[in-house]
């Protein structure tokens, strides 16, 4: 089983007051983590820094009881990385773009056209080989991406927003090829989209301002966080003022003129009763895109 594990990492940007991350502190064996949190949160900074783009301040970061500092050319050949923009050459066609990362990867020419073979098959990419990326759709270009990532069989895959800019359908597939590679790997998953991973994580990791909020699984979180949403049936007419107010989660119209709205309250606060005290309260299970919302609003 394959071990990873942070402690105590911190990481300012110069000129920046508040550290990107900061004593942030976490663990991971074999399965997918949802690494979640809004833009600023930390997410793509730790995965610059574990896949060694980026120098961190202070704390350790051991693989499998291993100093990654001490083990830093085996630990580059155990990880691959998925970044979040479509950073691709695309004047390339697909093969070279996946050979060039072959070759980064010290991945021989016959292992190479063998997982090359089995994993653009499996992707759905294989006949666009001899295509350059240039003419490729934003969901092949992320598949592209994902494929190069998968060279070299790596042990932790780091997948910064990889459905990013895809349709349903995209998602979906790529969602489900992502959830077959976990069996032996660690998959560490940077998103802000929680419909995402809610269904297909081991566990979530919740990030703010560099700081590590929650790590456990969805069923713990969903049930540590059970009390934060309730739905009610609210006119439609009247719906203004509810927006205006509470933080919305859920929104479904269900008659002409009612609408089923879930509520989260403010870390902060409770749900003000004073504009639901004649509304009819539906039993709702809380959900984790709730907890989200519930963590990060500023409302």
């Amino acid at each position: 089983m394959c071990i990873l594990q942070i402690e105590n990492l911190t990481k300012r940007y110069k000129g920046q007051s508040i550290p990107a991350l900061n004593n942030f502190k976490a663990t991971f064996t074999s399965g997918i983590y949802g690494v979640l949190g809004p833009n600023g949160a930390g997410k793509s900074t730790l995965f610059y820094i574990l896949a060694n783009i980026l120098d961190y301040d202070t704390g350790t970061i051991t693989y499998n009881g291993e100093n990654i500092d001490d083990i830093a050319n085996k630990f580059s050949l155990s990880l691959g990385y998925m970044p979040q923009q479509q950073k691709l050459f695309e004047y390339m066609t697909v093969f070279r773009f996946l050979e060039y990362f072959a070759l980064l990867k010290k991945i021989n020419m016959d292992d190479f056209k063998e997982q090359v073979d089995y994993i653009t098959k499996k992707l759905g990419i294989a006949n666009l080989m001899k295509r350059k990326i240039s003419t490729l759709s934003g969901g092949m270009k992320q598949r592209v991406l994902l494929a190069q990532a998968l060279l070299g069989d790596p042990k932790i895959l780091l997948l910064d927003e990889p459905t990013a800019g895809l349709d349903p359908k995209e998602r979906i597939r790529l969602k489900n090829f992502i959830a077959e590679q976990a069996l032996e790997r660690i998959v560490l998953i940077a998103t802000h989209i929680v419909s995402d991973i809610d269904s297909i994580a081991k566990e979530v990791v919740f990030l703010k301002q560099g700081h590590l909020l929650e790590q456990d699984t969805v069923s713990n979180i969903l049930h540590k966080y059970q009390n934060i949403s309730h739905t009610y049936l609210i006119p439609k007419e009247k719906i203004q003022l509810y927006i205006d107010k509470f933080n919305i989660s859920h929104m479904q119209e269900v008659e002409k003129d009612l609408l089923e709205v879930t509520i989260v309250k403010s870390a902060n606060e409770n749900i003000s009763v004073e504009l639901l005290e004649n509304c009819q309260d539906i039993e709702k299970s809380c959900t984790l895109e709730d907890v989200y919302l519930y963590l990060y609003s500023e409302k």
